[in-house]
């Protein structure tokens, strides 16, 4: 069954990002010809805060830290066994689910409500459904002594 709601597709340049360096205090993170982003080694008093070249790495893993995000949320919507190891109330949701606010500009808590299965509409439509069938398998297993 698939949610009603799909997770907002990103506006961003696209992918694959490539680091480049100017020198050991600089890099910058191109995609296509144009620059997504430059890093420096430190403040403007020249105090030194992190490794630009570092920083620079994990921004252009950025578009497919994404799509692993993605893929794997949508994953965990579709597959009943991967739901109950990496499901709704697990750490592993919850911080899939915390990257991909993040992405989007989005509270927590929206994305949460996009990506469980069990609070979409189409889901809840369903409840009564299952419940009158329970109660045939139930009618079911007690005529055949079960």
């Amino acid at each position: 069954m698939q949610s009603d709601s799909k997770p907002e597709v990103v506006s961003h340049t696209p992918g694959p990002w490539a680091v480049g360096y100017t020198d050991d205090k600089r890099a910058f993170v191109n995609a296509a010809g144009v620059t997504v982003c430059k890093c420096d080694q430190g403040g403007d008093d020249g105090e030194v805060l992190a490794d630009p070249r570092a920083n620079a790495r994990l921004i252009a893993a950025a578009p497919e830290l994404l799509a692993a995000v993605s893929y794997t949320l949508d994953r965990i919507q579709e597959d009943p066994n991967l739901r109950y190891y990496a499901g709704y109330s697990t750490q592993v949701f919850y911080l899939l689910v915390r990257a991909e606010a993040a992405v989007l500009g989005k509270s927590v808590e929206d994305v949460e409500k996009t990506r469980r299965r069990d609070l979409q509409p189409a889901y809840r439509k369903t409840e009564p459904e299952v419940l009158r069938l329970r109660d045939q398998l139930d009618e079911l297993r007690r005529e055949c002594g079960r």
